[in-house]
């Protein structure tokens, strides 16, 4: 594990010296920041805006993120013919798939986990501590960074794919496929309505071997009750469940690309 290790050192490495990545952070902390256009509002609707503006940058920013650090590692490697380099040393091509893929994870980790540390520091300053006090207003408003990092985990699914479509195809094509597969994921409950809508028999077909395949990102909405501010019964379960949901999907992805990646003549 340390060949895996060291690659994904010098992945992270590599990904936080790329302006973009740090351009799109500083415009996403700025966002979140900007809480003072909500200040006509009564307070506790002031609160349920910034979480809710707050939840939906970090999670938008996270996207954009994954996907441009992503989908040009590995074709950027070979464009250089560094990868040649890197294989030459006693260094199994599956490590350096899963050294790139955990690189790139801990980049978003650091990035959506200091978002999320961000937002909390806004919602609480504006107006949660005088409401609460400080400890029941630092325990309610926690759940913040239990919303984000549940979105960085389905966010692991999107880095699996971009990773996968990196070495089938080009950078660009790549960062597509994997807009698309977020987009439909993301309409997983629309496609479940449509299978039960529909008549036909081969659209059902089709609709639910897309329902079954593509991952459905809309599991990690937690939003309404972060937002509020009420815990609703087994939450605790689903959050767990959904962990290990993409914990299960991103498995299976990264051995995909493992494979494809073993066999892909560079």
């Amino acid at each position: 594990m340390s060949v895996v290790w060291n690659i994904a050192r010098a992945t992270f490495k590599e990904c936080v010296q790329k302006k973009v990545m740090w351009i799109l952070f500083g415009v996403a902390l700025v966002i979140i920041g900007l809480s003072f256009i909500f200040s006509f509002f009564a307070p506790s609707e002031k609160l349920v805006l910034i979480k809710s503006m707050g939840l939906g940058v970090i999670y938008l920013f996270g996207i954009v993120i994954a996907l441009i650090v992503t989908a040009g590692l590995i074709p950027t490697e070979i464009e250089r013919r560094t990868l040649h380099t890197v294989l030459s040393k006693p260094v199994e091509r599956w490590q350096f798939v899963l050294g790139k893929f955990f690189g790139v994870a801990l980049v978003l980790f650091m990035n959506m986990m200091i978002m999320g540390l961000a937002l909390l520091i806004v919602v609480m300053a504006q107006g949660s501590v005088r409401a609460e006090g400080f400890f029941k207003a630092l325990l309610t408003n926690s759940r913040i960074l239990e919303a984000t990092l549940l979105l960085f985990f389905y966010l692991l699914i999107l880095v699996a794919f971009a990773i996968l479509f990196s070495i089938l195809t080009t950078t660009n094509i790549s960062i597509t496929l994997s807009a698309f597969i977020l987009v439909v994921g993301s309409l997983s409950d629309y496609v479940n309505a449509l299978i039960n809508a529909s008549q036909n028999p081969v659209t059902q077909f089709l609709l639910k071997a897309i329902h079954l395949i593509v991952p459905n990102f809309g599991n990690a909405n937690i939003y309404n009750p972060v937002i509020h501010g009420y815990i609703p019964a087994g939450e605790f379960q689903y959050v767990l469940l959904a962990i290990a949901y993409t914990v299960a999907y991103t498995t299976i992805i990264t051995v995909l690309s493992c494979w494809s990646f073993a066999g892909k003549e560079v």
